[in-house]
């Protein structure tokens, strides 16, 4: 999909002023579709039994006990993933920065529009009926440019 630099800009101003979960939210619906934004991804530690039940069982406790102790992973914080290296990492922080959004709208140029998650398309729609309502003011003043046609 193709995105002005107005859009652009307007994509990232709206991002950045949206909560983490939300942005959060945005990052794993593009992710679920093409894995672009993977290494933006966090998991919510509720998850965290449910989505490593499956590998624990098949890979056992010691792969998840290297997991931990190699990565930086604190069973407190709010979020986890897999770092790099597929050890274990947490925060409590997201703290997603101009380069975070910037990603999102480099991947939603890349994506199909169905696949484009409901809060980009709507801050999409909006600047275009902006850019409609901006072009409702302009005046063709050609005419007038020369002294005018009729003279």
């Amino acid at each position: 999909m193709y995105i002005s630099e107005k859009q652009r800009d307007l994509l990232i101003e709206e991002l950045s002023e949206m909560d983490d979960d939300s942005v959060l939210s945005i990052i794993r619906e593009i992710t679920s579709y093409d894995g672009s934004l993977e290494d933006e991804s966090w998991e919510d530690i509720d998850s965290f039994d449910e989505l490593l039940n499956g590998s624990v069982e098949r890979e056992g406790a010691w792969w998840l006990a290297c997991r931990i102790f190699y990565g930086d992973f604190r069973p407190r914080d709010s979020y986890w993933k897999f770092d790099a290296y597929g050890n274990l990492k947490s925060t409590d922080y997201l703290n997603f920065d101009n380069n975070t959004y910037e990603s999102i709208v480099d991947s939603v140029e890349n994506i199909p529009e169905d696949y484009i998650p409901n809060e980009i398309l709507d801050i999409l729609n909006n600047a275009d009926e902006e850019d409609e309502e901006d072009t409702d003011y302009i005046v063709d003043n050609t005419s007038d440019a020369f002294g005018g046609f009729n003279n």
